[in-house]
């Protein structure tokens, strides 16, 4: 038997390999979840910590271990932060929503070291300490210990408040309570009436307990929510569903306030029969101050973003005039010069033009990065057939392709398939596709291939740009379509441009309804592959315009 299969039978999941169906309770198990992608990980973590005989249950990935926290409560969670699909802060801020696990300590173990600001934000979403890979194992087995007691404290005050009222029990339940000073724990009679107080309500609310005990819960609420029926509304939620769990601010004796996550679980005895409240609440005032910086700072850096996509917007609008005007104005001196046979001079005038379209290019890609950002793409739905626009898009990258020496190949799909879409926009991302291919590549081959298969309503194409350059390593194949992202390479010359050919062919593949994916091998050459619906009716987040008003403009 396998340890994790061991793990959930002792904890009460499976009997004789079936689920066995129970009514979950809240406090039920020691276990402990260990979460990694890594099987070799969750083995190392498994033998490291099975002198605390405790069941260990493993989970492959964020979503295996946010089936496991439904299915029951954790004393501890150790979770890995680098994961395939959802990471460990995404499963942590999940772990937040689940009704048996919201409040289980998050211990993240990592492999990298974390900035400041990613620090406050997985403790926002619940992390209780890191652990730095390759780890100690006498230290993460101290610190999942200390978790598991705490854990196991916590079941003991819930079961010895559930097996009786009487006096001994008391004594012995205050005995405990006098350990958990980080935690506000306080029994109430079935009518309101507050019946112990242990330190840390003491410390959390300043109360002392010769001042609590015996008056009625309504004492810690305001004279408002007293009058809107609190906590009897708390009460008779929590007797009616056993259970209650709310966020609040609430009030200390000295009149500042603490962020509160208050539990209120309904006692019965070993009859059954009901016998008053527990409270368990704990000071989250930490957690809620950094869950705002968190969401000031994302406010913040979204208002950034705004101003600089207008600022960038108004500056690429304003520069492409001048650009326009050095390109009319060179060209006429172009055609004078060559008239005139001055070859001299026209070698500088060839390079005052060359440079200025470079330059209006660049502008051109911040000021399409800005508008896609800013919600203002405009496009321009249309119908038209499919191989004649790839066509134009070759004839006019060819130049650039055999620049380097290279040779350009084609293989075409169906000449007679139509597409709707922005012809305009496919073309832009073709060409950048093209130009890049030959931009990476000399005397290599460029290939293009493109297929479609069109239905009565629907239809799929597919285009992939192929190269034999130099190709880009497996370390920034998930970094290729970011913003300003350029790789590094070996080859002895500088490679001109921005970084942003592929950042907007991706923006604009989406706006399009499709996709674009790469593969590469470093020295072997790259291959993209961009697929599209062949009928789109609104593209996302874009604003569409007739084809006459886009002229006029």
């Amino acid at each position: 038997m396998t340890l994790e299969l061991r793990g959930q039978q002792e904890a009460g999941q499976y009997v004789n390999g079936e689920k066995e169906v129970s009514e979950p309770n809240p406090l039920q198990s020691l276990a402990v979840l260990l979460v990694d992608d890594q099987p070799a990980n969750l083995l190392a973590l498994e033998v490291v910590l099975l002198p605390l005989q405790v069941p260990l249950v493993r989970a492959a990935s964020g979503r295996e271990a946010l089936k496991r926290m439904a299915e029951q409560q954790f004393s501890c969670i150790l979770l890995d932060v680098v994961m395939p699909g959802m990471d460990g802060f995404e499963t942590a801020l999940q772990v937040r929503e689940t009704p048996l696990n919201r409040l289980t300590p998050i211990i993240f173990l990592t492999a990298a070291d974390l900035e400041q600001d990613t620090v406050i934000k997985a403790y926002a979403q619940g992390a209780v300490d890191f652990v730095k890979k390759p780890f100690v194992p006498e230290i993460i087995r101290s610190k999942t210990k200390v978790f598991i007691d705490l854990h196991r404290q916590a079941l003991k005050l819930v079961e010895m408040a559930a097996e009786s009222a009487a006096q001994e029990g008391r004594e012995r339940l205050s005995l405990l309570f006098e350990n958990v000073q980080n935690i506000s724990i306080f029994n109430v009679s079935p009518h309101g009436k507050i019946l112990d107080w242990n330190v840390g309500a003491e410390r959390i609310f300043g109360w002392p307990a010769n001042e609590a005990v015996g008056k009625h819960a309504g004492f810690l609420y305001t004279e408002n929510e007293v009058q809107l029926g609190f906590p009897e509304k708390y009460l008779r939620e929590a007797k009616l569903h056993g259970r209650l769990q709310t966020e609040e601010w609430r009030w200390r004796k000295d009149g500042s306030r603490f962020w509160a996550d208050v539990a209120i679980t309904a006692l019965k005895d070993m009859n059954g029969a009901f016998r008053g409240y527990a409270y368990i609440i704990r000071d989250a005032t930490f957690r809620r101050l950094a869950e705002e910086k968190v969401a000031a700072a994302r406010d913040e850096a979204l208002k950034a973003s705004k101003a600089k996509s207008a600022f960038l917007a108004n500056m690429s609008h304003e520069l492409r005039t001048p650009l326009n005007a050095i390109l009319g104005y060179s060209e006429l001196v172009y055609e004078e010069l060559e008239a005139d046979g001055d070859e001299h001079t026209l070698e500088d005038i060839s390079r005052i033009r060359l440079s200025a379209n470079h330059l209006l290019a660049l502008v051109n890609d911040i000021l399409d990065l800005s508008k896609i950002e800013a919600g203002k793409l405009e496009m321009q739905i249309e119908e038209f057939v499919l191989a004649q626009a790839i066509g134009d898009v070759v004839e006019t990258a060819r130049p650039i392709i055999t620049r380097n020496e290279n040779a350009l190949e084609i293989e075409h799909g169906d000449p007679t398939i139509k597409i709707t879409s922005d012809r305009t926009r496919l073309c832009q991302i073709i060409y950048n596709l093209l130009s890049n291919a030959a931009k990476f590549t000399t005397r290599g081959v460029v290939k293009l291939k493109w297929t479609a298969h069109s239905t009565a309503d629907d239809g799929w194409m597919e285009l992939t740009v192929s190269d034999t350059g130099i190709g880009i390593d497996a370390g920034h194949l998930e970094m290729i379509f970011e913003k300003f992202h350029q790789v590094p390479h070996k080859i002895g010359k500088h490679l001109e441009g921005t970084g942003l050919g592929l950042a907007i062919n991706k923006l604009l593949c989406d706006h399009l309804g499709g996709t674009i994916s790469v593969a590469s091998e470093s020295g072997k050459g790259s291959s993209f592959t961009v697929k599209l619906p062949l009928h789109i009716s609104d593209p996302l987040g874009s604003k569409t315009r007739p084809k006459a008003e886009l002229a006029e403009s």
